[in-house]
């Protein structure tokens, strides 16, 4: 495997007394701030303090002082040495018996343990207890013939026994971490988990004794590694007896376990496996290396110590980024991610690299990118804050003409995008609309202020080449886009109506109506130009009026409904210019442009209320026009005269400003205008005419009817009753040669009866006629003349109420008396009286006649006095 976690490097290469002395046979170790404890199988400890430096290099090297050393003497091999360092103390483990010394000088403590205590086969310690005492330590000690585990205390010069937990089978090797302890059981060879609070047991699993050996290495906060069910597997237990994580596999039986974060350690008798316990895929395998006659090993900070019967190995862990830098050679993402995440958790100091996750992110961005995981590839890039010009730089037809940007060499290999196609257009299509969804969100990041420029013109190009509708709102709103650039690419992809929006955006309107006009008359085409509305809106706003009126002329050609919109559609606040008055634009349409001319004058009579006669009756004589221009035009239909002429009677009826004998001139008796010349006589207050050509020409009696109610409207009642009167007159008192119109008579009398005046309408109709048809009428008259009767009675009663109660006030006032001497001051000066003349309000404040200014409200308390009051 080309990946590799960790390097072997050489501690010690002979343990011996002296130079000469022959090597000793190691049998155990244990290890506590750059200090080492080898015991022997001679019954030694030694004693040396090594110093591990890097290299320039990055090479570790140890070198290894012997302190002291010293035979404890005992005659059996040492099983195990556990150091103390919080109680400077030292625990050795020999022929089942627990002796303690000083940890630096090896000199005896004499404890008295040693004698209560025999049979000990293993001593475990818990570097983690749940009742912390920075004087002592807690260590757990398995004793095989009594089938029990022992929790103790150990002091400077004690072991105090805590707890004694009873086991089924004889316990021979365990790890302990809080209140969870795993033991390894040797009868039935089975891995149990014991809680040391409540001594309750729990059994884990078998393992085959033949070919597996019970090991258990803690992971974490009570979490255990075993070694089995069988020779090849290794299972991951918690404290409550369950597993979080996959089983490892191993390759070979292992002798002896380790750890260091976020691997483990697996010795075999020529071997020496490592396996990441955070990997996501089948082979957690990492690195092997050969290794003869592996005897032990020892957790030490984030280091391994490896050792055989003679000499003493340390596999040191390589630095974090070196080894993402290998999984990342090896496209391992995910993994060389999760040691990032573990890189920036863990490490302190000059070891940490602030910038190393989002490095990582970054280049495992390229990784997905060249692979075409295009999603994960974003999502990766914008976490590691990747600078958008490093995926530009990849597109070469994307790069600005000014580009300065030189690429990190660390980020990826890649050329440029065409090498990652290998053919396929499918892969640079889905690779464009990826980095076009990576700039756009690029954009809304910090970054963007140090690269706008480049991420703008990108954009746009990849917006011009797909035609996206994103590019008029670029080119519209603020953006960055390189000018030079910028429309050699639109023109390219024949994008011209975004280049028009983008000379308007750089204020350059003449350029950008060029190409509107262009397109208007056909000479190019862009099927996103939304027409002449567009260029009609533009103008509308245009502050540069010769600009418009260069460009006006061709736009009335085209479409004057539309072009007209240019005048009518203009700010609300827009300054006084001598060329835009209202005259000059009348004036200017009238010359060949009458459909643009009757929607501006619309627009002034209508919209603005313009109240300007000459505006009215221009309006007055174009739709005049028009009528008669539809009646000469044989393919005019019925409706579309008779819409002319209504549009013609509404401005006569609304508008009181247009010259009314100019217009009555223009219609001859045989224009067949008569209900518009009722209107323009009404105008002239010729009711009589009005009146008799709606109903004597045109039979119109329901125009009749409305004819008195709009001229009627805002007069007082007088009026209204003498213009009813006068239609009445018509219905029956006709010109000679004609019948009175009886009906329309009674029916005009029975729906206004309010409206005549009852005596005379009596003195008007003929004798002849029935009380009956009348009835209506007089039943209404006479109702209306009581309501009118009592309506007066009221308000006379209630006009003698008001007086009298104002005589009462009066009377009131007069009542009281006051005095007016050299001593009494106005209330509302505070000056004396030196006049005769005083003014008095009703609640008693005195004041100078010139003091009070308003008899209703009294200047010193400001109290408003009602009619009755005063």
């Amino acid at each position: 495997m080309s990946f590799k976690a960790f390097d072997l490097i050489p501690v010690l290469e002979k343990i011996a007394t002296s130079s000469s002395d022959k090597p000793k046979t190691i049998e155990c170790l244990d290890c506590a701030a750059q200090n080492l404890f080898i015991g022997t199988a001679d019954c030694y400890v030694f004693h040396y303090v090594f110093d591990d430096t890097v290299s320039p290099l990055g090479r570790t090297t140890f070198q290894c002082s012997l302190l002291t050393h010293k035979h404890i003497g005992m005659k059996k091999p040492i099983q195990q040495v556990v150091t103390a360092p919080t109680i400077n103390r030292l625990l050795v483990l020999c022929d089942g018996i627990i002796l303690m010394f000083s940890m630096f000088e090896l000199e005896i403590i004499v404890s008295g343990f040693k004698d209560k205590l025999k049979g000990v086969n293993f001593i475990a310690k818990n570097e983690n207890p749940n009742n912390f005492d920075p004087f002592a330590v807690e260590i757990c000690i398995s004793i095989a013939r009594k089938k029990s585990i022992q929790i103790v205390s150990v002091t400077e010069n004690k072991i105090i026994p805590l707890k004694e937990i009873t086991l089924a089978e004889p316990p021979f090797f365990m790890a302990a971490d809080a209140g969870a302890i795993c033991v390894a059981l040797s009868n039935q060879y089975r891995y149990c988990m014991v809680n040391a609070l409540n001594a309750k047991v729990q059994e884990l699993f078998h393992y085959e004794a033949e070919r597996t050996k019970g090991l258990i290495m803690r992971i974490r906060t009570e979490e255990f590694l075993l070694n089995g069910p069988t020779d090849l597997m290794g299972m991951f237990v918690t404290s409550e007896g369950t597993s979080q994580r996959a089983p490892l596999t191993w390759s070979f039986s292992v002798e002896a376990l380790g750890y260091s974060f976020p691997y483990v350690v697996a010795l075999g008798t020529n071997i020496i496996a490592i396996y990441s316990i955070v990997s996501q895929d089948n082979k957690a395998q990492r690195q092997t290396v050969t290794f003869k006659g592996g005897k032990l090993l020892l957790n030490y900070e984030n280091k391994v110590f490896v050792c055989s019967n003679k000499e003493l190995y340390c596999l040191v862990q390589l630095p974090y980024k070196k080894q993402i830098e290998m999984l990342l050679a090896e496209k391992k993402v995910n993994e060389a991610l999760h040691l990032a995440h573990i890189a920036m958790e863990t490490e302190t100091g000059s070891e940490r690299d602030s910038n190393l996750l989002s490095q990582v992110q970054q280049q495992a961005g390229f990784i997905y990118f060249s692979e075409g995981c295009f999603r994960d590839a974003g999502e990766l890039m914008i976490d590691g804050g990747l600078d958008p010009r490093e995926l530009i730089v990849l597109f070469p037809s994307l790069l600005i003409s000014s580009w300065t940007f030189l690429p990190s060499r660390d980020l990826h290999n890649i050329k440029d995008v065409n090498g990652l196609m290998k053919g396929s257009k499918t892969f640079m299509a889905e690779a464009k609309n990826f980095l076009l969804s990576f700039l756009e969100d690029s954009r809304r990041r910090q970054i963007y202020v140090e690269c706008k420029v480049e991420v703008d013109t990108a954009l746009l190009k990849l917006y011009a080449e797909i035609n996206s509708p994103k590019l008029l709102e670029l080119v519209t709103t603020e953006n960055y886009c390189a000018v030079e650039d910028t429309e050699p690419c639109l023109m390219k992809y024949k994008r011209y109506h975004a280049t028009a929006l983008f000379h308007i955006y750089h204020n350059e309107p003449q350029k950008a109506l060029d190409f509107w006009k262009r397109l208007c008359f056909g000479e190019l085409v862009d099927e996103t130009f939304p027409g002449l509305p567009c260029v009609a809106s533009f103008l509308s706003s245009v502050q540069d009026y010769d600009l418009l009126w260069n460009h006006v002329p061709w736009l009335l050609e085209k479409n004057q409904e539309i072009a007209i919109k240019v005048f009518t559609e203009r700010p609300s606040n827009e300054p006084h210019h001598d060329s835009m008055t209202h005259t000059r634009i009348v004036e200017y349409l009238q010359q060949k442009f009458p459909v643009a001319q009757i929607t501006y004058l619309e627009f002034l009579i209508f919209t603005k209320k313009i109240d300007k006669e000459k505006f009215h009756t221009h309006l007055a004589l174009l739709y005049l026009e028009q009528v008669f221009s539809a009646r000469r035009d044989p393919s005019s239909s019925v409706e579309t005269i008779q819409k002319a002429r209504e549009k013609l009677r509404n401005l006569l009826e609304m508008s009181k400003l247009y010259r009314v004998s100019h217009i009555l001139s223009k219609i001859t008796e045989d224009s067949d205008l008569d209900a518009e010349a009722a209107i323009l006589y009404g105008k002239m207050e010729q009711h009589d005419k009005a009146l008799k050509i709606l109903v004597y020409k045109l039979n119109d009696f329901k125009g009749a009817v409305r004819y008195c109610n709009i001229n009627s409207k805002d007069r007082d009642q007088n009026y209204r009753a003498k213009l009813f009167h006068a239609l009445l007159l018509v219905y029956l008192k006709p010109d000679k040669d004609i019948e009175p119109f009886v009906q329309p008579a009674i029916s005009l009398l029975n729906s206004h009866m309010q409206d005549f005046d009852t005596v005379e309408v009596l003195r008007l109709i003929p004798e002849e006629w029935s009380i009956g048809v009348l009835s209506r009428f007089l039943t209404g008259s006479v109702r209306s003349s009581l309501h009118k009767s009592r309506n007066i009675r009221i308000q006379s009663e209630l006009e003698k109420q008001n007086h009298l109660k104002v005589k009462v006030a009066s009377v009131v006032s007069q009542k009281g008396t006051f005095s007016i001497n050299e001593e009494r001051l106005c209330q509302a000066c505070r000056r004396p009286f030196n006049d005769p003349a005083v003014a008095r309000y009703p609640n008693g404040v005195l004041t100078h006649v010139h003091c009070a200014r308003n008899k209703n409200v009294c200047p010193l308390t400001g109290r408003v006095f009602s009619a009755t009051e005063q």
